[in-house]
């Protein structure tokens, strides 16, 4: 697992580049766990455990932000689509 210090910037660009599966971003009082299950469905389903269990940990209430992947759209893979029907374009992984 990668770990890093940045800036809230650079981490959503490297979530964007899908180069990491989630990142937490932490400001006075709150915390937000941005995903994409594009990248990876079950890689982001424990990094969103992982995430969302350190922010909780610091006493911190979270709010989770992951954009919908539909099957046969952009960005959608095989293994998401095992969560719905199966087939391309059969609607909206619910992870």
């Amino acid at each position: 697992m990668r770990t890093a210090l940045v800036t809230a910037a650079e981490a959503r660009a490297l979530l964007a580049g899908r180069e990491v599966y989630g990142v937490l971003e932490i400001t006075p009082g709150q915390a937000v766990v941005r995903l994409d299950p594009a990248v990876n469905p079950s890689g982001t389903q424990v990094a969103q455990q992982v995430l969302t269990g350190v922010a909780q940990g610091a006493g911190l209430p979270v709010r989770v932000e992951a954009p919908a992947v539909s099957c046969g759209s952009a960005g959608w893979s095989p293994a998401c689509c095992s969560c719905c029907s199966g087939a391309p374009g059969s609607g909206s992984c619910p992870r």
